[in-house]
This record gives structure tokens, sequence and C-alpha cells, in this order.
């Protein structure tokens, strides 16, 4: 819903620059040049990875159902949401230092309170600690996702057919396979476009439980042009929280907005979203 996807220029990788100052102009003076300046920038290298999945469907259950295409469409959607949830996964936690197959995630951007675009709850020592991630999507200054160059964004699906497969005990059974399958990864031209609130002890979801001025230091952190396309990521069990919150009456950070037919809660204009793969277990920052 709020990714920018962009082809990237190789195949496992984005090669991309961040930019480290803006260009700087001079006072103009009659019979005199004026110099040309561009700032400066550092190159960016941000790895792609590749999910894949081949599931099969029994041949006689497909066969036995009275609109085959229908059938097989059902059983293929907890295929993509799988695949799906798993992505999202790797866009939050991917670290290509533990696991070279990924790429880094969000949380690889903003993993230390040294970080000014992290700020803490203050818990820790409990086992249900959980985040709230802002970022800011834009191919130019933000983040965004880059898929390999020469293939398609999204989810890849193909009809495999009807084929005889080996089971690994000496029997054949007849299936209908797929095959399915997303690439990509995320990239970052200013650092400044993610933030996380952090140490947020979410084990009884209360009206105290979040703490709107964390969230207001973060969005402050961001470049004006950034905030405007800032979107708030929580889990589950803060969400909860936000939305007792809200029921405060004296509580004005918070509105309710129709988007394209969807009620999303809005804090102070940034759009607050239910991620369910962010976890509520995470190591506490420190």
């Amino acid at each position: 819903k709020d990714a920018v996807w962009v082809e990237a220029n190789d195949v496992v990788q984005h090669i991309y620059s961040r930019r480290t100052s803006l260009p700087k102009s001079e006072l103009l003076q009659f019979n005199k040049g004026v110099k040309g300046n561009i700032g400066t920038t550092e190159q960016e290298v941000s790895g792609l990875s590749a999910r894949g999945n081949r599931p099969w469907y029994d041949a006689r259950l497909v066969d036995l159902a009275p609109n085959k295409a229908e059938y097989r469409s059902q059983q293929s959607r907890a295929v993509v949401m799988g695949i799906g949830q798993e992505f999202d996964s790797d866009i939050l936690y991917g670290n290509k230092q533990a696991d070279a197959a990924s790429f880094d995630g969000i949380e690889s951007y903003v993993d230390a309170l040294a970080n000014d675009m992290v700020v803490s709850g203050g818990a820790g020592g409990g086992t249900k600690n959980t985040s709230a991630y802002v970022v800011a999507w834009d191919v130019t200054n933000g983040a965004f996702m880059a898929y390999p160059r020469g293939s398609k964004a999204g989810i890849k699906y193909e009809d495999k057919g009807r084929r005889s497969k080996d089971m690994g005990d000496g029997s054949v059974l007849e299936v209908y396979e797929d095959y399915v399958e997303i690439s990509g990864g995320l990239c970052v031209a200013d650092k400044r476009a993610i933030g996380r609130y952090c140490n947020i002890d979410v084990s009884t979801p209360t009206a105290n439980t979040f703490d709107e001025s964390k969230l207001i230091i973060l969005l402050n952190r961001m470049p004006a042009m950034l905030r405007s396309k800032a979107v708030i990521y929580v889990s589950r069990g803060l969400k909860a929280a936000i939305e007792i919150r809200m029921n405060s009456k004296d509580n004005a950070y918070y509105t309710r907005e129709n988007v394209f037919g969807e009620q999303v809660t809005m804090f102070q204009g940034v759009p607050v979203r239910l991620d369910e793969m962010i976890s509520e277990n995470e190591q506490a920052v420190a």
C-alpha cells in the first residue's frame, strides 16, 4: 500500500547514491562568474533477495472440484499470503550479515539508541517488547524498494500444470503444481527516512502504553519533505493500545479518515498501519 518500487540497475543488487550534503550556491556579483557545486554524495549498494515456493495440490481433489480453477485459486491464496508475510518480515528484520541470501531490513538502520532516529519507551526487562517504525517512502530522498533488473515487481505466479510427483517413499502422486516467487530489497536514500520508537512493553495494552511525544520527536527529526510521506507501522498489541488511547476525549492527536474506502487511523495526519509481522518479542535496544 505504501512502498515505492523501482527497477534495480543489477540482478542481485541496486547501486545508488545517498546525499550527504546539499549543493552550495554563492552570491552573484557583476563581472564575476559563478562556480558549479553539486554537494556531496556517497555510493550505496543494497542487496536484493528472492523467496520462492512450489506448492502442489492432489490432482484427485482438484478434479473432484466443481470449479477446478476456483479450487486452485482458493488453495493458492494461503501460499501467496505466506510468502508475502515472510517477505514483509525480511523488509523489517532482514540482516545480510546474519544470512547472506537476505538483504538489510528496516531494523538494521535503527538498531541503537545512539542513533538520532531511535527513541526509547523505557521498557526492556520484559518479554513483550515491540517498536513503532516510521518510514518515509520516496525514491529520491527516502526509503524505497528495488526489484531485480529485467523482472517484474510484486509476486510472480506460474501455473505449472499437472504432473507426477515422486513422494520420496517410493510412491508417485498426480498433482497440480504452481510456482510463486517474490524478489526485491530495501534501499534508503536518506537514513533519516526511517525512525524507531522502541522498547515498548505491550504485555497488557492500556491507554498509558504509548507516549505520543516520542513519535512527535521522530517525525520532527525527519526532513520536512519526507514527513508528508511517512507511515507509522505498529504491532497488533501496540495498535490496540493506540485505539484505547484514542477513546480519551481530550486526545487530539488521532483521527480516523476514509482512505480509498478503508478507515485508517491517523496520527497528526500520518497513517498508522497494523503490520502483523512486527514482533512483540523484540530484544531491548541499547
